[in-house]
């Protein structure tokens, strides 16, 4: 999947080229980008608290699914949950959250 072209801009009175992205397809509405992998974060909630955030892939309407999960312990181990939470995701053995 080609999800943009490299070009290069004159970079002025220093005369440094730097590269310039120029997106392919997709819109404000339909992003190219489909890869959510990198759509995760861990957040300080406490002090040994971590909530981690994800996206677990698109329902029908072509909208993310977000996950929340709460680690309890170090950054570490909330890194590793997060890492066992996305192979899981990816895996397609992700529990659903309970209603």
């Amino acid at each position: 999947m080609d999800t943009g072209a490299l070009a290069t801009r004159g970079g002025g009175a220093t005369g440094l080229d730097r590269p310039v992205v120029i997106a392919v397809g997709g819109s404000h509405k339909t992003p190219a980008r489909t890869h959510l992998r990198s759509c995760s974060r861990i957040t300080r909630r406490g002090k040994r608290s971590w909530q981690l955030k994800f996206d677990v892939g698109i329902d029908a309407k072509g909208k993310r699914k977000t996950r929340y999960v709460t680690v309890r312990g170090t950054h570490q181990k909330a890194q590793k949950e997060l890492t066992r939470l996305l192979a899981q995701a990816d895996a397609g053995t992700l529990p659903d959250p309970s209603s």
